[in-house]
């Protein structure tokens, strides 16, 4: 009986010690790779949408569909089944496109983003092994997740931040925009003329945003998918904030957060449930400014 048991027990420890691909996945993910450059280096300038094809063909056909479980490190099997996903995925939306439609070029470039950050989370944290002659190219194809990746970085900043749910970062250049979703969006008295309410938030964010080395920042709630308020702030204008004085400001001051701002925008529905008294503190539903950041993200289009 002794060793009946001894000997399940061994089948069972040797079954749960079954060789992992965690190796044999990030080599195919090399090797995908290199083989994609080989082939999109003899392609002349004039690219196809079957070029393109090809070469998301090339890379798919070298990668396994693993499971959870035949890794060691389920990170990395994260890492791999989101790429992996990813290329099938614009795969799919290539099929009948037209190279030059404005609405595949634009799934294409999120496409490369996304690529591009994955990649470079794989190659942070595991080190993709890629041969000498592609390490330029596999460079210039990491440059591509730079936004992505300070975007991440902000958006562990604001970590701390308590109330601030399903926020969206978006950068470009020396530019940023935070979103942070709220379900009271429609509350004059929490969102315009409450300390508590949006003013008090995005001052947080901006304590934090300060930090960062961006000339344009936006500050945006919605509701419904909607912007409710908006704000942007220039960095002169974000080095001129007094933030231990602003909390000092009695809750029913914070409309003085708007005059610090160089442009906001507040929803009509907001706006129109103020009293007069409020209206004319702030001067008006919106100020503006042309620049093209602010008008981008400031606003639903």
């Amino acid at each position: 009986m002794k060793k009946l048991l001894c000997l399940i027990l061994s089948l069972i420890i040797l079954a749960g010690c079954g060789a992992k691909v965690d190796e044999e996945a990030l080599n195919k993910l090399s090797e995908g790779l290199e083989k994609r450059w080989e082939y999109t280096e003899q392609l002349s300038d004039e690219i196809s949408i079957e070029d393109l094809e090809n070469a998301v063909q090339i890379e798919l056909d070298g990668l396994e569909k693993y499971e959870a479980d035949d890794f060691k490190d389920t990170s990395l099997y994260v890492l791999y089944d989101d790429y992996r996903r990813g290329l099938d995925f614009i795969k799919t939306l290539m099929m009948g496109e037209s190279i030059n439609s404005p609405t595949f070029q634009e799934s294409w470039h999120e496409h490369m983003e996304k690529r591009a950050k994955t990649l470079y989370d794989l190659n942070a944290n595991y080190d993709l092994n890629i041969a000498d002659e592609y390490k330029d190219t596999f460079e210039d194809v990491l440059s591509g997740a730079k936004y992505l990746v300070e975007a991440e970085k902000v958006e562990e900043g604001l970590s701390d931040i308590k109330a601030l749910s399903d926020i969206e970062i978006a950068v470009d250049e020396k530019s940023v925009s935070i979103t942070f979703r709220t379900e009271s969006a429609l509350s004059a008295d929490s969102f315009v003329a409450s300390k508590t309410g949006y003013p008090d938030k995005a001052i947080e964010i901006l304590n934090t945003v300060k930090d960062y080395d961006y000339e344009n920042i936006v500050i945006s709630t919605t509701n419904q998918d909607t912007i409710a308020v908006s704000s942007y702030f220039t960095r002169d204008s974000l080095d001129k904030i007094d933030f231990d004085k602003w909390k000092e400001l009695d809750s029913l001051d914070a409309y003085k957060f708007y005059s610090m701002a160089d442009a906001y925008h507040i929803r009509m529905g907001i706006w129109e449930s103020l009293d007069g008294e409020t209206q004319r503190m702030i001067g008006d539903m919106n100020k503006e400014t042309s620049n093209p950041f602010w008008k981008e993200y400031g606003f639903t289009h």
